[in-house]
């Protein structure tokens, strides 16, 4: 690998680790605000409730961005990436909705923990077909 590519490499996973802990803090920050009111959509006499779609989509980019963070340090450990990143993300989301129990107003959902882990499982999904030129050329 020539210093150009190592430079840029390490730069970049540099910039993927300060976006992975920003969102984490984000999350974090969200989730701890009390009385937040659920986002919703009414369709004629339906409503479509849209906190699914965000709890979906924040740990989804949570994933997306420790996995290219982490990747990005060391291409030779994808798998390991991969299976760490599951690991920790769906452990990150259970723990999420867990510690709304403790903000007044909020409460404790199977259905959020599960939009959570979805998320983180589509996040690696996708960083994997993303950085997936990357590992075959090994570089």
């Amino acid at each position: 690998m020539t210093k150009i590519q190592t430079y840029f490499i390490s730069r970049t996973s540099r910039y993927y680790r300060n976006f992975f802990w920003s969102w984490l803090a984000l999350i974090l920050l969200v989730s701890s605000l009390p009385n937040l009111n659920t986002p919703s959509v009414r369709m004629g006499g339906f409503e479509l409730r849209l906190d699914h779609f965000f709890h979906w989509l924040q740990y989804m980019t949570l994933a997306f961005l420790m996995v290219s963070w982490q990747y990005r340090k060391n291409p030779a450990r994808s798998r390991k990436v991969f299976f760490y990143t599951l690991i920790i993300g769906i452990l990150l989301a259970v723990g999420d909705e867990y510690h709304q129990l403790l903000i007044p107003g909020r409460s404790f959902t199977y259905a959020d923990m599960l939009s959570n882990a979805l998320g983180v499982i589509t996040g690696v999904l996708v960083a994997a077909l993303f950085w997936r030129p990357l590992l075959k050329t090994g570089s």
